[in-house]
């Protein structure tokens, strides 16, 4: 089948569009003439151009010439047999789903820095892709961006970009390691849902939130240190982190959401810092090996089951000159006042004490 054009008025060139599905490798010229408007560039390859364009009579290589400005919604969603593709300098901007499923491109890819904006689940489930470099002309990673990209082994995210979108790095499976450049603010919710591999992530000081659930799964994470620019821990942000042993709250934390701690089955102690005031339903249910929570003020406001199926020899140290709410009990929990002799240091949570007999 031959490729399919559609004269554009308003910027007088020609874009590729849909039932353009060709077999094989396809070179898309960089004119084209419909014999009424004359010979014109190909800016753009557009909506839904090469659909589906798989299996025997399917698309396996794309060359894109730099006319091209422009990569449309779907343009080569489900392609499944492409296996490389090379987007050249002159585009500018990438549709929703525009790779999504194309589960055949292999090894590095590469966006340019000309690209300043990229759709939703733009390469989702390209599950061969071993590499990223990223554009430093975009702001944003979208939502779901490389959702399901199961070979994707480290990611690096550009100065140039402020928000990381919902579940934009969900089930990345092989993703050992992230590192976030000073600029970005905010961490979408699921980020990094579903990412068993992850061992090592930089948050810099720079984010001011991070959304429900965004490191929910990641089973190989054993510590973390929250900035002191967040204020909150979201619902579910560490649950099933089964190897997270070591966790840092900052003074900035006012509240602990939701399931945050759920199933973290390798956390056996914890500091909760004087500005916390609430601590969410479940959030430290299913902590089976945590037998210390150190907090540094007045009792928080806990919501149900917040120490279900925890350790049984779980224990609530508090200081004792903070006396709002406390009982002997917290929580189901037996409470124990630290000594009066404490160092706390830099209000990060941290102390040095021996415990009251």
């Amino acid at each position: 089948m031959a490729l399919t054009y559609s004269y554009i008025s308003a910027t007088d060139s020609y874009s590729v569009v849909s039932n353009s599905c060709t077999a094989g490798a396809v070179v898309i010229p960089s004119t084209y003439n419909n014999g009424i408007n004359g010979t014109k560039p190909v800016t753009s390859i557009g909506y839904n151009a090469f659909y589906n364009c798989a299996g025997p009579a399917g698309l396996t290589t794309i060359t894109i010439p730099s006319s091209v400005t422009s990569i449309g919604e779907f343009a080569f969603y489900a392609c499944s047999s492409l296996t490389s593709i090379t987007i050249p300098s002159s585009v500018t901007s990438i549709g929703n789903h525009a790779f999504n499923t194309c589960s055949g491109l292999t090894g590095t890819l590469t966006i340019p820095n000309t690209v300043i904006s990229i759709g939703e689940s733009a390469f989702s489930n390209c599950s061969k892709i071993t590499s990223v470099s990223i554009s430093n002309g975009i702001n944003l990673i979208p939502d779901s961006m490389f959702n399901g990209c199961t070979l994707l082994a480290s990611i690096t995210i550009p100065s140039n970009v402020i928000s990381i979108g919902a579940s934009a790095f969900q089930s990345c499976t092989s993703l050992a390691s992230v590192t976030i450049s000073n600029g970005v603010t905010n961490i979408g919710a699921l980020a990094f849902y579903l990412c068993p591999a992850l061992t090592s992530i930089t948050i810099p000081s720079s984010v001011t939130n991070i959304g429900g659930g965004a490191l929910y799964g990641c089973t190989s994470l054993d510590s973390f240190i929250v900035s002191n620019s967040v204020s909150s821990i979201s619902d579910s942000m560490f649950r099933n982190c089964t190897s997270l042993k070591s966790i840092t709250i900052p003074s900035s934390i006012v509240s602990i959401g939701s399931s945050a701690f759920r199933s973290c089955t390798s956390l056996t102690k914890i500091t909760i810092p004087r500005s916390v005031v609430s601590i969410g339903a479940s959030a430290f249910q299913s902590c089976t090996s945590l037998i210390e929570i150190n907090i540094l003020g007045n009792a928080n406001t806990l919501g149900a089951n917040v120490f279900l199926s925890t350790n049984v020899g779980l224990v609530i140290y508090r200081i004792k000159n903070f006396v709002t709410g406390w009982t002997s009990t917290f929580g189901g929990k037996p409470v124990v006042f630290l000594s009066d002799n404490i160092v706390k240091s830099g209000g990060t949570g941290k102390l040095t004490t021996k415990k009251r007999n």
